[in-house]
């Protein structure tokens, strides 16, 4: 434990807002001092004149000063400096704890002599800053100290999957780890507030953010400008976006007070809440390399205000966004964002109902992201000794706060392609891709087929074909394949893979989707071995097929309340065989799932890359890249 002098030094490293803020929770006061003894784990997060930014609340102190996070772990804040005095560990660096690569020499031969193991913590595409981003300048030299962490790190943090595909090249093992909402910084307020009409002042619009986004700021005010002409009432309410806002009578600039401006970003986001007049938040985002990769953390902002939220439609928002159910997404460009600024204005929009969806959606962000047990996770996993992730893989969420579906389709999925077996669960699919489904029988005989799924609207079949053969699907014609919870089903999944393979162009995406074994029916059974599978595909699929029913019916069945012996037992087992039902032929863990896509591409010269490996809870997801032919 540490004495009182080192607790003084610590507290000194960084400034009184966040040392108070986290003491008045009980965080890291209750939770260092019960005389356990607990791995050491440095955080140094990044910092604005001598205060934490912002990032590190949403991405380090919220999550890693929980009491989930330091029930396992002793926490120790500290700066690069302080760090030298500690023999951490871990240590955890958010984003440029520094300003140029020297500064970090002294901190990595501490590393060295201690064996401290490091993560880097990155939300941000830094690497690739345009010269027209208002702190190109400012990261020039900052861009070397961001090369030297992903290069140094054992493990790097991201926020996005299309940050951690952006930066791949340059770390040896990437995580994504979405944003954690802390409930005390971003309560839900009950009753959305300020989108009632009110026809005797003007409509109320806020943009709020860092003095960054003066370009995407100019993304709107062509259609603010023509609603202006058009005798509309409205107000732009800006807070911080650009460090030279437009000079109209409609444009209003609001500064926080002093106690919750220099960086003090708690007492922010305190004040920023307190503001209700507000009818509607808006969150244009130019399509860049660098705001690809950004997160969709405006519209929790506003969220958590009570107000909708108008947003681009980029990969950041439409993979939490459904155009006007729980939010508004505009195109960028003037016609798009006028016309849903008129409608919200005249009232064509129920904004209430749209802000109360857009809380219920929040809510089920609160519930499943839980970022504090993922850190954990993966720190114990890294002074266990685990091996690291293999290069060109993102593991999201390491088994909880896992990235939605969604946004995993809106970062790789464009153009035309094929759902496999979708039934009733078909993929959302983002703006620009179109998909066509491949199932062995229409609608209706699939019914007859699945009566359990009788109750449920299941997708029109386009393609009648076998989704293991695609004998009907030309070869290298589709952008993309989408197979989920498809590959169990399939009783020889390396020719599967093949196939699904075969029909992509070069560049084109295998989008799989498997069940985690121990969170589902086949919990009791054993695991499908990569030897297993290799002999269903070299000696046919018919030497195991029996096998796999009888073990469907003996392990599987009873989790659906039908028990089967003697005779009873081999009748259904010939029952099922006849019918063709597609059971569970494999499943998987984490591991051995991951053993098998290495196989496919290291053993047998499969064309793919594995681009992300996301580890959901529940399933897994994998998105394959076919390669250029040689």
């Amino acid at each position: 434990m540490p004495d009182e002098h080192e607790e003084r030094l610590d507290r000194q490293a960084v400034r009184y807002e966040m040392n108070d803020f986290y003491q008045s929770k009980e965080y890291l006061a209750g939770c260092r001092r019960d005389g356990k003894k607990r791995p050491v784990v440095a955080v140094i997060p990044e910092m604005y004149f001598e205060s934490p930014a912002p990032c590190t609340y949403i991405r380090m102190f919220t999550p890693l000063m929980s009491a989930s996070f330091c029930s396992a772990f002793e926490v120790r804040i500290a700066t690069l400096q302080s760090a030298l005095r500690l023999k951490p560990d871990v240590a955890i660096i958010n984003r440029v704890p520094c300003g140029n690569v020297s500064g970090l020499t002294e901190f990595f031969a501490h590393l060295r002599r201690s064996g401290t193991r490091l993560i880097y913590d990155i939300d941000d595409q830094l690497l690739d800053l345009a010269d027209s981003h208002p702190e190109a300048t400012v990261y020039s030299d900052r861009q070397a100290v961001v090369r030297e962490l992903l290069d140094r790190a054992d493990i790097v943090w991201v926020s996005t999957p299309a940050l951690a595909e952006a930066l791949r090249p340059y770390c040896r093992s990437i995580v994504v780890m979405e944003n954690y909402l802390d409930i005390e910084l971003w309560p839900l307020i009950s009753t959305p507030t300020g989108v009632s009409p009110r026809r005797d002042s003007p409509f109320n619009i806020l943009y709020m953010g860092t003095t960054t986004h003066a370009a995407d700021l100019r993304l709107v005010l062509d259609a603010l400008l023509k609603l202006g002409a058009d005798g509309e009432k409205f107000r732009l309410n800006l807070i911080g976006v650009s460090a030279d806002p437009p000079r109209h009578d409609w444009v209003s600039i609001i500064n926080p007070p002093e106690d919750a401006g220099n960086n003090n970003y708690p007492e922010f986001m305190r004040w920023l809440r307190s503001l209700t007049m507000f009818d509607l938040g808006i969150a244009p985002l130019e399509k860049t390399r660098f705001n690809r990769c950004k997160s969709a953390i405006k519209f929790w902002d506003y969220t958590s205000m009570g107000i909708p939220t108008l947003a681009s439609r980029t990969e950041a928002y439409s993979g939490i966004i459904v155009d006007g159910e729980n939010g508004l997404l505009a195109e960028n460009n003037v016609e798009s964002w006028y016309i849903q600024l008129r409608n919200a204005m005249k009232g064509n929009i129920h904004l209430a109902n749209v802000a109360t969806k857009a809380r219920a959606s929040l809510e089920k962000l609160y519930a499943r992201i839980d970022g504090s047990v993922a850190r954990r996770n993966s720190v114990r996993q890294l002074l266990d000794g685990a091996p690291p992730y293999s290069a060109g893989t993102v593991v999201a969420g390491t088994g909880s706060g896992p990235v939605s579906r969604e946004s995993i389709a809106a970062t790789y999925l464009a153009g035309e392609g094929i759902e496999v077996g979708a039934l009733h669960n078909p993929l959302a699919l983002p703006q620009g891709a179109r998909a066509r489904y491949v199932d062995r029988m229409p609608k209706q005989e699939l019914y007859a087929h699945y009566p359990e799924l009788r109750e449920l609207p299941l997708v029109d079949v386009d393609i009648i074909d076998d989704g293991e053969s695609l004998s009907t699907i030309e070869d290298g014609s589709q952008d993309f394949v989408i197979a989920n919870h498809f590959l169990e089903h399939s009783e020889d999944p390396i020719a599967t893979l093949t196939n699904l393979l075969r029909v992509l162009k070069e560049g084109g995406v295998v989008y799989l989707a498997v069940p985690n074994m121990a969170e589902t029916f086949d919990r009791n059974r054993g695991e499908t071995s990569l030897v297993h599978l290799i002999a269903d595909h070299e000696q046919g699929v018919e030497t195991s097929r029996k096998t796999h029913y009888e073990e469907w019916v003996s392990l599987v069945e009873p989790h659906f309340a039908r028990s089967y012996e003697g005779a009873a037992f081999a009748a259904r087992v010939d029952e099922l065989m006849l019918q063709k039902y597609s059971i569970h032929f494999h499943c998987w863990s984490v591991r051995g799932f991951r053993e098998f896509l290495d196989y496919l591409k290291n053993d047998r010269r499969l064309p793919l890359d594995v681009a992300l490996f996301a580890d959901r809870g529940d399933e897994y997801i994998a998105i394959l890249i076919k390669r250029q032919a040689n």
